[in-house]
């Protein structure tokens, strides 16, 4: 959440009309063609606009709890209750969503 948080007020903080080619400004606005392009294909042209944050959402999560899982060693740290692992490992969270 904080690096998500982060990488978007320094995204957005000094925006251009005409970006850097390398700039962050360029990655926060891919992800966010995305995510509403995402929600006119899959709810409709006409009621897309009050889903885009519903989906955009559950897409950040989904992604960050999986890169979470494959970047991090959950694995290696155990604890006496059992042991940490990406929250999209376990069933449950696939059953609520």
């Amino acid at each position: 959440f904080l690096i998500i948080t982060l990488l978007t007020f320094l995204s957005n903080f000094n925006l251009k009309r005409i970006p850097l080619s390398n700039s962050t400004q360029n990655l926060t606005e891919y992800i966010t063609e995305f995510i509403v392009d995402l929600s006119k294909t899959q709810v409709g042209v006409q009621d897309y606009s009050s889903w885009v944050s519903f989906l955009g959402t559950i897409f950040l999560f989904i992604f960050v709890s999986n890169w979470s899982g494959a970047l991090l060693p959950w694995k290696l740290i155990e604890l006496p209750s059992g042991e940490l692992a990406a929250p999209t490992n376990d069933i449950n969270t696939t059953v609520a969503l």
